[in-house]
């Protein structure tokens, strides 16, 4: 019981900041609420409650940083994940119209979420609904670029063939020398 009031008190205190004008004041709240040893089992909740509150001010980029640190910090409870996962799924889809990233969102909070969710039936409606949508996207976007390609000449085509090859076989070698730069300092 113990556990709960103190959950309750802190959604409470934090979602009290969201009305408040002083946006430097509630920001540094947060991050004082943040680096609290006593908070460490409730940063998940704390991110979120930031990321509602940023949400508010219109500071999508601020929201979404919040939201996957949420994530990032949700280790025990999956129902919180989840809520996250479903906010950043709810701004991708509703406000950015990122139907892809959105679907992503949707079916990693209907992986995580108890199927006790309240709202776990309308959550699973909309990945599924999101998986087909963004399955006929990817089959346009396939289409589109075929069509594209069918009225270039052959020389032109084979040009953006070798372009790309180019582009991919010097991102792994890259890649590869990184790797063995990081062996050796490994190494020494």
């Amino acid at each position: 019981e113990g556990l709960d009031y103190a959950h309750n008190k802190r959604d409470a205190q934090v979602t009290e900041l969201g009305d408040s004008k002083d946006l430097k004041k509630v920001r540094k709240y947060f991050k004082k609420l943040v680096r609290d040893e006593k908070n460490l089992e409730f940063q998940d909740r704390i991110y979120y409650e930031w990321g509602k509150f940023e949400l508010k001010q219109d500071n999508l980029d601020e929201a979404i940083l919040k939201f996957n640190l949420s994530i990032r910090n949700s280790v025990n409870d999956n129902r919180q994940k989840g809520v996250s996962y479903i906010s950043l799924g709810e701004i991708y889809y509703d406000t950015l119209r990122d139907y892809a990233t959105a679907q992503a969102y949707y079916d990693s909070a209907v992986q995580v979420l108890p199927t006790t969710y309240e709202d776990y039936a309308t959550v699973k409606t909309r990945a599924e609904v999101l998986n087909a949508f963004v399955v006929q996207l990817n089959t346009i976007a396939l289409q589109d670029s075929l069509l594209r390609m069918s009225t270039m000449d052959s020389s032109e085509v084979m040009n953006m063939y070798m372009t790309v090859a180019t582009v991919e076989q010097e991102a792994l070698e890259a890649q590869q020398e990184l790797e063995k730069k990081e062996q050796r300092q490994v190494g020494s």
